[in-house]
């Protein structure tokens, strides 16, 4: 018996079930738009994590106010018309079977 058995086993967390216990933490990478707008290099770095069989990817630091950026190149959930960005976003990495979480 395996130390790890239940590493691949599906999770659940309230209404949403996890694939398996493969979490990627955030970790700010910086490659969002000048306005914290999704840009294609941010939504290509997590769909290859998803795509290589993490469960659960937590994107990174997120601010919900223009005056709480702490990086350049930080993603933004201040304004709706980021959204259309943050929608690509989880359906790249939801297209690979992981949830999405921010």
């Amino acid at each position: 018996m395996s130390k790890f058995e239940n590493l691949f086993k599906p999770l659940r967390i309230g209404k949403v079930e996890v694939r398996n216990r493969m979490t990627m933490p955030p970790m700010v990478i910086a490659y969002a738009g000048p306005n914290g707008e999704v840009a294609d290099q941010l939504i290509s770095y997590y769909e290859a994590r998803a795509r290589g069989g993490v469960g659960l990817v937590i994107v990174e630091a997120a601010y919900v106010n223009p005056q709480g950026k702490l990086v350049l190149g930080e993603v933004g959930i201040y304004d709706d018309q980021i959204i259309p960005g943050l929608s690509r976003l989880a359906d790249a990495i939801k297209r690979h079977g992981a949830t999405a979480a921010i």
